[in-house]
This record gives structure tokens, sequence and C-alpha cells, in this order.
């Protein structure tokens, strides 16, 4: 199962586009594309987003196979900074979720 660093590389380079292109068309530096290529960080939903426009793909495309691990590391950046009382709430309602997947 390909992740997304491998998804980025792939795709970057069957489109014929270096890195330093990519960081143009994005607006990232070359050196966050490069470390999204290593797996060393995970782009935000919204650098996802870019990304993906920048490629002309779907955000799909990019996260096929490691939507899990790029769901928790988006969701883990969302969290961060809130309050306990709105983590308990979220909690509640991911377990909520989790037992509709369940059913």
């Amino acid at each position: 199962m390909a992740t997304f660093a491998e998804n980025l590389k792939n795709i970057r380079t069957e489109k014929g586009i270096n890195q330093a292109l990519l960081s143009q068309k994005t607006g990232l530096s070359q050196a966050a594309i490069s470390q999204f290529e290593n797996g060393e960080r995970i782009p935000t939903p919204k650098n996802i987003q870019k990304i993906a426009d920048a490629l002309e793909v779907k955000v799909e495309k990019l996260t096929e196979g490691d939507a899990e691990n790029v769901g928790k590391t988006v969701l883990m950046r969302t969290v961060k900074g809130m309050s306990k009382k709105s983590i308990d709430e979220l909690n509640k309602y991911a377990q909520f979720l989790k037992q509709q997947d369940n059913l």
C-alpha cells in the first residue's frame, strides 16, 4: 500500500514536474515538498489541496492507500490548542461515529 509521500513523488515525476516547479505552483517551499516526499511531514489539508490542484489530481489520488495515516495527522493538528471540554466533546462524537461504523 502506497503512502502519501510515495503517491506525491510518483504523481509529480509522472507529470514531469520537479520539486522547484511544484514549489512555485503551490507557494510552498521546496524544502517542504522534499519533506512531504520523504515522509518527514504530512501537509495540512489546505496544502494537500494546493498540491492536488498544482498536480491537477484529486486529493484522493494523493492520499490513496494512506488516508488513515493522513487523517490521523490532520486530526491531531486540529485538536492541538482546543480546550479540554472541546476535546472531550470531540471524543464523544468520535465514539458515536465508531459505533455507527460497526452497525
